[in-house]
């Protein structure tokens, strides 16, 4: 049977986009590893574009791409990772954040007995209704390394007692923002969408507790309409079709100020990023290259698990369903400048760009690979 050292596995856009610099790291040493993809985002669009964009090689494996909804996509995970491992085994398997992906590998290196690796362990929203919460604390229940990213997510594991080793270690997508964001154009990103010299929001979400909802979709779309600067919206496809499914898509398109795209390269989405006025997401993720960037982030989510970065005035948290949510959005197109000035007095929550190798190096030495 074959024997891999590490086995990485990945599933979605984000962990794509953060596995990123623990890939190149490990492959810089000639580490043994391999990737795995567990067709959670099954689409060209949602996936594939971004390993060619930040220059990876295509996945080893390929798993499933059956669809379904969220349940039966874990338990497909976790019947296809079972039967791999039982084929492949590992010295460790690692896993990132809070994905079904990441739920579904974990249960089944768990029942294995293969030691997990957990990157972005410890992030915590404490609220049992968001899909993710239950994926990152069942996993932490998994996991035998975490590297938390913050020292807020170390106190979150501690005061679980979460079993296995806790270390606090920084973020790899710091390195991938800061390597990618220098081979960007960011005049050719601009010129491409009309922007130079123009305020622009930078706009995207995708959440079923915000486009699932009509009422709550529909709040959304009047809030950006209140905003007078141009918007740029790559659009997801689940977003997307949910302002068909509602009727509130040629709503959409007729606002003169507004600039839909598909899904977007990395480069330009970060040449985007460090531009705009503010960034407007329900992802964990971009918020976090906002913060990298220096670009004030507002996070339309009943609850965040980036605590951090509301605390440090980086990202304004705002429930749709909450009074005011639409006129806070007439009041930020006036304020950006002096929110995004604020910005660079906060220290670097994330860590700097030796994550990736402090990583891949106490993992090496706990499996001896």
């Amino acid at each position: 049977m074959p024997k891999i050292s590490l086995t990485f596995f990945m599933g979605t856009r984000p962990e794509i986009t953060k596995f990123d610099s623990l890939l190149k790291e490990a492959a810089s040493r000639n580490t043994d590893f391999k990737v795995i993809h567990t067709g959670q985002h099954y689409d060209w669009e949602m996936s594939m574009q971004y390993i060619k964009d930040l220059n990876l090689p295509e996945p080893d494996v390929f798993l499933s791409t059956e669809k379904g909804d969220s349940a039966s996509n874990v338990g497909r995970i976790y019947v296809d990772t079972v039967k791999y491992l039982k084929e492949n085994t590992a010295k460790a398997v690692i896993v990132l954040g809070d994905t079904n992906s990441t739920l579904g590998v974990a249960l089944a290196a768990c029942k294995l007995d293969v030691p997990l690796v957990h990157i972005e362990a410890g992030c915590r929203s404490y609220d049992w209704a968001m899909p993710e919460e239950k994926n990152r604390v069942i996993v932490s229940d998994c996991a035998d390394l975490h590297f938390a990213p913050t020292e807020l997510t170390v106190r979150n594991l501690k005061s679980e007692n979460t079993r296995g080793e806790i270390i606090f270690s920084g973020h790899p997508i710091v390195k991938t923002v800061g390597t990618q964001i220098k081979q960007v154009d960011e005049y050719a990103v601009l010129d491409k969408y009309g922007l130079t010299g123009e305020p622009f929001f930078l706009v995207t979400f995708h959440r079923v507790e915000n486009v699932d909802f009509k009422p709550c979709l529909y709040r959304i779309i009047k809030a950006l309409k209140s905003i007078r600067s141009k918007i740029v919206f790559p659009m997801h496809p689940r977003t997307r079709k949910r302002l068909e499914e509602f009727g509130l898509m040629e709503e959409v398109k007729a606002m003169k100020n507004i600039i839909i795209t598909p899904s977007l390269p990395y480069s330009e989405t970060l040449g985007l990023i460090v531009n705009a006025s503010f960034v407007v997401t329900d992802s964990g993720g971009l918020q976090q290259e906002a913060f990298i960037l220096g670009t004030p982030c507002i996070t339309i989510r009943k609850s965040i698990p980036w605590r951090e970065l509301a605390e440090v005035g980086a990202t304004i948290h705002l429930d749709p369903d909450e009074e005011g949510f639409v006129e806070f959005f007439k009041m930020a197109d006036l304020a950006h400048q002096v929110v995004k000035s604020k910005l660079r007095n906060v220290p670097p929550i994330f860590g700097d760009d030796s994550v990736p190798k402090e990583i891949i190096d106490i993992t090496c030495s706990t499996y001896e690979v």
